[in-house]
């Protein structure tokens, strides 16, 4: 069974923490990640998929608080009619 190179280990690590608002996960991470000769680029890009990850549960929430709030608002101006 093939491993994950130390490099991809890191990434996926990386992107991990800053999906799990990790800080001193993230902080380590990094480090290991620079270690790993990862570049520049590729750390802004795993950065950027992660905090894409990591925006679409609270896109749902955001959604669905919206939505009581809407079904509140009803509920309120029927019971002052």
């Amino acid at each position: 069974m093939a491993e994950l190179d130390t490099k991809t280990k890191e990434m996926v690590a990386l992107a991990a923490s800053v999906a799990g608002n990790c800080i001193p996960c993230l902080r380590h991470h990094f480090q290991e990640a620079i270690k790993a000769n990862c570049t520049k680029q590729e750390i802004q890009e795993v950065i950027e998929i992660a905090n894409m990850v990591k925006q679409r549960p609270a896109q749902l929430i955001n959604e669905a608080a919206a939505g009581l709030m809407q079904r509140v608002k009803k509920e309120v101006h029927h019971d002052n009619e």
